[in-house]
């Protein structure tokens, strides 16, 4: 980090404000899209399969997030992450994101065959349904 901070130029108050605006910003951008991109990584190394087992006592507390197959696991967990709220709010609207019912999980409680592809996003956990019984 602080090799980049090197790169920034000084301020310079003699220059249009326009000027002294652009070149931080890039690199404050720049900065950015290297963490989220370091985050991206981090979150698909993290991803797990799982049964229903380890998932119940989330999905009792409230916290496990039931995420639709046609959506990318870490593109949802990164939302999430960025507190990207108009993002995560169109999902749910879309029933593309929601809790699991008291019926699935009451269905899922002794099932050794049902799948789930899962991350854990403080304070959630996202998983999506790969395999098992309806």
């Amino acid at each position: 980090m602080s090799a980049i901070l090197a790169e920034v130029p000084q301020f310079d108050n003699t220059a249009p404000a326009r000027s002294r605006l652009r070149l931080p910003h890039l690199v404050v951008a720049s900065i950015l899209v290297s963490m989220s991109q370091d985050l991206r990584a981090h979150l698909a190394r993290q991803v797990l399969c799982v049964d229903w087992r380890p998932l119940r006592p989330h999905a009792e507390r409230g916290a496990l997030i039931l995420v639709d197959s046609s959506l990318d696991l870490v593109d949802v967990a990164l939302a999430v992450a960025h507190d990207d709220a108009p993002r995560v709010r169109e999902w749910m609207e879309a029933r593309q994101l929601q809790n699991p019912t008291v019926e699935q999980v009451e269905a899922w409680a002794d099932e050794r065959e049902e799948k789930f592809t899962a991350l854990i996003v403080q304070p959630y956990v996202l998983a999506v349904r790969d395999r098992g019984p309806a």
